[in-house]
């Protein structure tokens, strides 16, 4: 089992520079996720972050 650090967060444009950031973001639904596979490189499978 793993688990998100600061230092896996990657520089970037949106201004989240820590997990705590990331959270934030997600918590205001303004996160998406795009998985990539080998077989699927565009995307195997992708959508909107949302709390439940």
């Amino acid at each position: 089992m793993g688990g998100v650090k600061d230092d896996d967060i990657v520089e970037n444009n949106v201004g989240i520079k820590t997990v705590e950031d990331l959270l934030k973001f997600m918590e205001q639904e303004l996160t998406y996720v795009n998985a990539h596979t080998e077989q699927n490189p565009a995307g195997e499978i992708r959508g909107q972050i949302v709390p439940i």
